[in-house]
């Protein structure tokens, strides 16, 4: 009867050192399932930092990579291609506002000289406008002399037609200035 306690014993030691290794095994698997998981997740990032460049939508690409600057995942920082990437996020970035400078060139090329020009005669005309009007309004009241145009005093006596640059109202053309086509 002992001999049939020792073995059940022996088998339940045997039990439990297969269950402690498969228990470690399991552990082991779940930090690497995690461990790629984020690693996906970086390379997911980094491909729609990518991708956004592609669109041209250079405003969310400098966020998403803003992001993946800031996100640091445990247990990825041993992998060589998340060093790389994270190696080449300020050339990224670099990348990025250049595409956007380019962009903005090619959108100042297309505006035509005519339409600066209708733009600006507008606006001067609007702001010697306001000054006419600034000029009277301070004639008949001698303790606003003190006040410019574009002061707190000014802004709220000013017209409420006169208080933004409105091209809509002064039928200017604005669409190529919106809307750039290569």
């Amino acid at each position: 009867m002992i001999w049939r306690f020792a073995k059940t014993g022996l088998e339940l030691a045997k039990t439990k050192k297969e269950a402690l290794k498969y228990n470690k095994l399991q552990e082991r698997i779940n930090n690497t399932v995690s461990t790629l998981n984020n690693c996906l997740d970086i390379l997911d990032k980094t491909n729609s930092v990518f991708q956004l460049l592609e669109h041209k939508d250079f405003y969310k690409a400098l966020v998403n990579l803003e992001l993946l600057t800031k996100l640091h995942v445990d247990g990825t920082n041993q992998y060589d291609f998340i060093k790389k990437i994270y190696n080449s996020l300020p050339t990224i970035r670099k990348m990025i506002v250049e595409q956007t400078l380019v962009e903005l060139r090619k959108w100042f090329t297309g505006i035509s000289k005519k339409q600066l020009s209708d733009i600006g005669e507008v606006a001067y005309e609007s702001f010697d406008k306001i000054n006419d009007i600034w000029y009277e309004i301070q004639s008949k009241d001698k303790n606003l002399i003190r006040y410019k145009v574009n002061s707190p005093v000014e802004l709220a006596l000013r017209h409420p037609d006169l208080t933004s640059f409105d091209p809509i109202k002064d039928n200017i053309d604005l669409t190529t200035l919106y809307h750039y086509k290569e």
